[in-house]
């Protein structure tokens, strides 16, 4: 089996954030299998720069598990969010806000792109 180098490997963790919230919020980002890497993810995002989704990212798995530790068990994220108090899913519901506005200020491509050009070594073979 082939493994991701790291800068390939954090893009694509950010991408899959991106991707999960931009869709269904937070609540879909943990809810589905990419929940299991959220420290790998929070660590990516900050490494490309993007601190204010890191900061996102911490305050909605600090709300929903505790201490913000994020099971890696699909069935344990599940249970925890199925069983979130209302007001932990309306505060959820703000922070997606909050993503949708960072998203329109820096997009997924300008935070990945300066990335790459900065680290073109971990991308490209010369």
């Amino acid at each position: 089996m082939r493994y991701l180098t790291h800068g390939p490997e954090a893009a694509v963790l950010v991408q899959t954030f991106y991707s999960e919230v931009e869709n269904g919020g937070f609540e879909q980002y943990f809810h589905n299998s990419s929940g299991e890497r959220t420290p790998e993810t929070w660590d990516a995002l900050v490494e490309f720069g993007a601190e204010k989704e890191a900061e996102l990212l911490g305050s909605a798995a600090s709300l929903v598990f505790p201490k913000g530790i994020v099971p890696r068990s699909d069935t344990k994220r599940r249970h925890l969010l199925a069983n979130a108090a209302t007001s932990t899913v309306q505060a959820l519901g703000e922070l997606d806000k909050s993503f949708y506005a960072l998203k329109k200020q820096c997009p997924l491509v300008a935070i990945i792109s300066r990335y790459i050009t900065a680290h073109e070594e971990e991308f490209f073979l010369d």
